[in-house]
């Protein structure tokens, strides 16, 4: 029992002489991963930016095709009408319209 005593007691000791060794590596294990301000956060907010920006771009791409379409119908009274049959399946008074699906 005493050996065990004296086992810890030089263990403590050398932990005790380098206890600005463990200030700071028990500082960097609390900013690195347990603080709200960690590494570990800071990661996943850059790799979520980034996704964000990727359907930023989608957005803005879906944007700019979207007012090149409006322009042309607004210019154009055949794509108008194209539109209006294709996205909207109507039809002249005069004409029949038949929706073929796939199955």
């Amino acid at each position: 029992m005493k050996k065990g005593k004296q086992i810890i007691f030089q263990l403590w000791r050398k932990l005790a002489d380098h206890k600005y060794l463990w200030t700071i590596v028990i500082f960097g294990i609390y900013i690195g991963f347990l603080s709200d301000d960690s590494i570990a956060k800071r990661i996943d907010i850059r790799a979520d930016n980034a996704a964000l920006r990727k359907e930023i771009k989608a957005y803005d791409d879906r944007y700019k095709q979207d007012s090149l379409r409006l322009d042309r119908m607004k210019n154009d009274p055949d794509a108008l009408i194209r539109v209006a049959r294709e996205s909207h399946r109507m039809c002249a008074s005069d004409e029949d319209v038949y929706i073929v699906t796939e199955e």
